[in-house]
């Protein structure tokens, strides 16, 4: 028979074991509390699928020279006002370029160097996740319509006339492709690192949706006569 001491002994080594042995970011309470994803008695286990992913954010680099502002080192850093008031007012010049582009949403400020005053800087897009062919297609329409952009911009000279918060640019501006994942790298990608390689991929009329081996969509499904099927960072396996 139990005493309450050797009761209370026995529940104390056992908590602290099942503590130190959290896993997946898990950490103790009463047993293991798990991360969002994951569950199991230790945190051991990651679900079967993730939400579906409807869009992707998609992006197109550009390097251009601006001839009629004379910035300081100050505005180099994005931590100083002097840099947050040149971000905004080059992100409302460059949407009055950037405004036509398909599924423009945003101009991102990547780095200013004042010699030269030479900004680079990426253009968002978003786009809906229908398929990588028609992911690839989207892309190399939006890359297109941004290289037309500035090269009506070079023309113009300036983003607006008459206007002090105009933007001048020299003729050397550099666009560059930053081509989108595929559906697969792209749920490679947001699966933690350990159970991506059992991760893949499909495409519905909502948009890509990223499945385990344990999901019936997965063209690995693996289906349990007994138990239930559980994906580990040791990969799918019935329990």
């Amino acid at each position: 028979m139990k005493t309450p001491v050797c009761h209370a002994l026995l529940s104390a080594l056992l908590f602290s074991y099942i503590a130190a042995q959290c896993q997946n970011g898990g950490y103790k309470a009463k047993g293991c509390i798990c991360p969002r994803s994951f569950y199991g008695p230790l945190c051991e286990f990651f679900v079967d699928g993730i939400p579906t992913v409807k869009s992707v954010e998609t992006s197109v680099r550009v390097k251009m020279q601006i001839t009629n502002w004379n910035l300081t080192e100050r505005v180099t850093d994005p931590q100083t006002e002097n840099f947050k008031k040149f971000e905004e007012n080059f992100k409302a010049e460059m949407k009055n370029v950037y405004s036509k582009v398909p599924n423009y949403t945003d101009t991102k400020i990547l780095s200013v160097m004042t010699n030269g005053v030479t900004v680079d800087h990426d253009v968002i897009t978003k786009i809906k996740f229908r398929g990588d062919r028609f992911l690839a297609q989207k892309y190399h329409k939006i890359f297109q319509q941004v290289k037309t952009r500035l090269e009506n911009l070079k023309k113009q000279n300036c983003t607006s006339k008459g206007n002090t918060t105009s933007l001048c640019v020299g003729d050397s501006i550099t666009v560059t492709p930053i081509h989108p994942p595929s559906g697969h790298d792209f749920c490679r990608s947001i699966v933690p690192v350990g159970f991506s390689d059992f991760y893949s991929s499909y495409f519905s009329s909502e948009g890509l949706n990223c499945v385990s081996p344990c999901h019936k969509k997965s063209p690995n499904y693996l289906k349990c006569r007994g138990g239930r099927c559980r994906l580990s960072r040791t990969g799918p396996q019935c329990l």
